[in-house]
């Protein structure tokens, strides 16, 4: 499909569905393509269109896209399952790399990645924390993380400002998620990769927050 036969195909779907108002063109698909996120319904009707293509269902954040129902408070309500958390914190770090409409109008603080962390570091899910995925996870991804957390946080420590933030956000929408939405691990493992990945996910909301929004976050921890 190419990009014009995309933007056709959204287009005429938005007409057969009476939504006014979508307008894109093939230069849409190319910025699209580049990371832009397009406003409203268009996500919903391009991964509609790429779905019928292919023949089964596609999400909008297969495609790279934010969807456009997203409850605006994400992040900062705790999910209790271990899916659910996974798929909190994946849609998280997607939409912070993304950095599009969606992080300009929901409310979305420093505070959403620390408290999305306090779930994997103080929080045992409800159910065991495994997967049976096509990707073996064992001691070497979970160590990984780890050092990387640790010498991100030294790094940090040094200069300040947020300057690794992306970097570290980006890393956790790249491997993290990777390894946990496609990982095979049994409850130990899964523990010890929340673990980790609640660290790291502390220090990129660390890395930006605010010097009273890190005291704020750091006493629930200890408390919790």
């Amino acid at each position: 499909m190419s990009n014009k036969g995309l933007a056709r195909r959204v287009v005429d779907l938005a007409a057969i569905q009476g939504l006014g108002g979508v307008r894109c063109d093939h230069t849409s698909v190319l910025r699209w393509l580049a990371g832009e996120q397009p406003r409203p319904p268009v996500p919903e009707l391009a991964a509609f269109v790429l779905g019928n293509a292919l023949g089964r269902k596609i999400s909008e954040t297969e495609i790279g896209m934010t969807p456009s129902n997203l409850p605006s408070d994400i992040g900062l309500q705790l999910p209790t399952g271990w899916a659910e958390t996974i798929a909190t914190s994946t849609i998280l770090w997607r939409a912070d790399v993304q950095r599009r409409r969606f992080l300009a109008n929901a409310v979305f603080t420093s505070a959403a990645l620390p408290a999305s962390a306090l779930r994997w570091l103080t929080s045992p899910p409800a159910s065991a924390p495994a997967a049976s995925g096509t990707r073996k996870v064992g001691r070497a991804d979970i160590d990984a993380i780890r050092e990387l957390t640790h010498s991100y946080r030294e790094m940090d420590n040094r200069l300040g400002g947020g300057r690794l933030r992306s970097t570290i956000v980006s890393y956790l929408d790249d491997h993290v998620s990777r390894l946990l939405t496609t990982g095979s691990y049994r409850e130990e493992t899964g523990r010890q990769l929340a673990a980790a990945c609640g660290e790291l996910s502390q220090l990129a909301g660390f890395s930006s927050a605010l010097p009273c929004s890190r005291d704020l976050v750091s006493r629930l921890a200890w408390v919790n």
